[in-house]
């Protein structure tokens, strides 16, 4: 299989595993929050908090996985994406969700 067949397999990949997500978590996340008592400026705070954390983290384990290797950091990282949405049964306050 070519370098071009396999950038359009993993590009396929990521843009349904992430549109998915987002489907799920955008009109989820705000109801949940809104459910728990948080208040409109708070409700904010988890959306930005949930956003920034991917755009700061992102940089920083792609170097991460550029000098240690790709496999373990994506495969720790679908472990990690697979089982975050488990804990949301446990979410009792706003601080919490925010804090996931």
């Amino acid at each position: 299989m070519s370098a071009t067949q396999n950038l359009v397999k993993l590009t396929a990949a990521d843009f349904l595993v992430r549109s998915t997500y987002q489907m799920g978590k955008s009109p989820v996340l705000p109801l949940m929050a809104a459910s728990l008592g948080a208040d409109a400026f708070f409700l904010g705070m988890i959306v930005s908090v949930s956003t920034m954390t991917g755009l700061g983290l992102k940089p920083l384990f792609g170097l991460l996985s550029d000098r240690w290797g790709r496999w373990s950091w994506m495969m720790g990282g679908t472990l990690i994406f697979i089982g975050m949405p488990f804990l949301y049964k446990w979410i009792e306050t706003p601080n919490e969700l925010m804090m996931l």
